[in-house]
């Protein structure tokens, strides 16, 4: 039964790890993307790990005098879909409970 219960995590952990790897991998990408100069990100064959860092566009994007309003916009969207999320899925639970109650058997 241990074994059983050690190779059970093993394989949970393995599971977890193919459905996780590819957005760890667009994440580390957009990251390379943001640290590479205009050039190196049209270049072909792509380049992981550049040679050089080019940390002029953090400072770029900050400085620029629309961040502000991408910003807010980013709060309003992501608020906004958060919000009707959780009201849908209370809407849903409270149908569920009351269903149960008229209907015992389901």
């Amino acid at each position: 039964m241990r074994l059983r219960k050690i190779l059970g995590k093993v394989g949970l952990g393995f599971a977890v790890l193919i459905i996780v790897s590819p957005a760890v991998l667009f994440f580390i990408w957009m990251l390379s993307l943001s640290l590479k100069f205009e050039i190196d990100n049209a270049s072909y064959p792509p380049i992981l790990f550049p040679d050089r860092f080019d940390w002029k566009n953090y400072a770029d994007v900050f400085a620029s005098n629309r961040f502000a309003t991408y910003f807010v916009n980013s709060l309003i969207v992501t608020g906004t879909a958060t919000l009707l999320q959780c009201w849908s899925a209370c809407r849903r639970a409270t149908a569920s409970r009351a269903c149960r109650r008229t209907n015992p058997r389901s």
